[in-house]
């Protein structure tokens, strides 16, 4: 697997080595003449471009940071996203995402041609590369709204220098590698929990067609109803199990968990330093605690509380909710009193250093999540019996009973919501989650995030800005509207 790093490692030196047209460069002609030569090679990048998309989903910037699910740590070094603070001077960087999608750019235009011994091989290679094309891409447009497309390599500084797209072409490229992923898997069930699958494209291609109904205002509800199919089928092949009450905590910590669908593989000798680590403390600011060795801390700087679980999540839960204590978890003095609060879904593995180290596997898509995500379609479609029934599949893993509830689509959905909030907390998923909600009229999201309290799209727009240094380097970009 190093080897294969250290290719792509070239590439992106050379990539970033000419004229920029995109916060992207040209590539090296090793991917050219010299590397695309046998199977060996195609599988090899895509080994590579794993180890690149888990350095590219490993932050809480773009999914959790604009939610409501944390607050200010101890030491507090937030972000201009939790804030709501961003301009075109403290913008994000889309660099890693594009520099991404360049890798899948050159597997599909040099790896299609190659022979294999078996084409089943070829064509899974395919697939999970116009997977991770299509996954990019969602995160992109979830993001910024309009973003570049751009589906061949960059190999020339003369190459056209591409405008933002609008954020419909953008979903619809998302559904359109998604169904060519899904063409191309050879075999319906999991090769592997640690490789995009049949089942994960499914998945995939359901979340976009919500976001593009919900917050493109655009499609039908066929295609509603097709995300719904998408997402029981997905189920169905993929054999998972939504786990007994109890059951919660070994998804996290189980790599190879039964409810997992797609996750990405963090290892000590591989890589260290997952996304928890910010969301969790160092022994310094706990050594008085009570409760001390309940708290997954660390010796070292490994850990940084940058974040804590926020207030507003912790309400979130029932006296009763056993998905509580391990999501979150409080170090406490004597007295009682709360000395800080952090995550505890993410405890990492204590190694023979003597220091615990941040390893839980990122997921992409579990059973929960695809559960949660067809109940709100279903509500979507009015079909609030159906509904109900997939909500409770989660709450009764987490002992609090049936939905006793108003039936409503309104009432409806806000407990499927909130029920997101409480079962997938950390996971990636919240801000996603809350503007699918804000666009179909479930919630104000300015009501809802304190720290949009008082603002509006005008002061607060909900996508990213892009840097000016961005539009410098690429006269075709423009701002992300409410920027300017």
């Amino acid at each position: 697997m190093k080897k294969y790093i250290g290719i792509l490692m070239m590439t992106v030196l050379v990539f970033t080595s000419c004229e920029s047209w995109i916060e992207v460069k040209p590539v090296s002609e090793i991917t050219r003449s010299s590397y695309w030569n046998k199977e060996g090679d195609v599988k090899g990048y895509l080994t590579g471009m794993y180890a690149n998309f888990r350095d590219m989903v490993n932050e809480t910037y773009y999914k959790e940071d604009r939610g409501d699910a944390l607050d200010n740590g101890i030491v507090g070094t937030t972000s201009n996203a939790w804030a709501n603070t961003m301009s075109e001077t403290v913008a994000p960087n889309w660099i890693k995402f594009y520099t991404h999608i360049h890798h899948c750019n050159l597997l599909i235009k040099y790896g299609t041609p190659i022979e294999f011994n078996k084409i089943e091989d070829k064509n899974r290679v395919l697939a999970e590369t116009y997977f991770q094309r299509a996954y990019t891409y969602l995160i992109l447009t979830q993001s910024f709204g309009d973003v570049p497309i751009v589906l061949v390599p960059t190999e020339s500084s003369s190459q056209e220098r591409p405008s933002r797209s609008p954020a419909i072409e953008v979903i619809n490229q998302v559904i359109a590698d998604a169904e060519m992923a899904l063409s191309l898997y050879p075999e319906n069930g999991i090769v592997s929990r640690f490789r995009s699958s049949k089942a994960a494209a499914l998945a995939l291609k359901a979340e976009a067609i919500a976001w593009k109904y919900q917050v493109l205002k655009s499609g039908t509800t066929d295609d509603i109803d097709e995300a719904i199919t998408a997402l029981e089928t997905a189920e169905t092949i993929s054999n998972t199990s939504i786990g007994a009450p109890g059951s919660y905590a070994s998804v996290f910590s189980d790599k190879n968990s039964p409810e997992v669908i797609f996750s990405v593989f963090f290892g000590i000798n591989e890589k260290d330093g997952m996304f928890a680590s910010k969301l969790t403390t160092a022994q310094t600011y706990i050594s008085v605690a009570v409760n001390k060795e309940d708290i997954p801390y660390t010796k070292s700087g490994i850990a940084v509380h940058n974040f804590a679980p926020s207030a507003k999540l912790k309400k979130l839960y029932a006296t009763n909710d056993n998905r509580a204590s391990i999501a979150y978890i409080e170090a406490k003095r004597s007295n009682g009193r709360v000395i800080l609060t952090t995550q505890n879904k993410y405890r990492g593995t204590i190694y023979p250093d003597g220091d615990r180290h941040f390893d839980n596997n990122i997921i992409i898509y579990r059973l929960a999540d695809l559960i949660l995500l067809r109940a709100e379609l279903l509500t979507l479609r009015n079909r609030l019996p159906e509904a109900v029934t997939q909500l409770e599949r989660t709450r009764t893993r987490a002992g609090i009973g049936p939905y006793t509830g108003e039936v409503s689509q309104t009432a409806l959905a806000k407990e499927i919501l909130d029920e997101r909030g409480r079962e997938l907390c950390f996971e990636l998923k919240r801000w996603p989650d809350l503007l699918r909600a804000h666009f179909s009229g479930t919630i104000n999201v300015y009501d809802l995030v304190p720290n949009m309290f008082g603002k509006n799209e005008d002061s607060c727009p909900l996508f990213f800005p892009i840097q000016r240094a961005m539009m410098d380097d690429n006269p075709n970009l423009t701002q992300t509207e409410g920027y300017n």
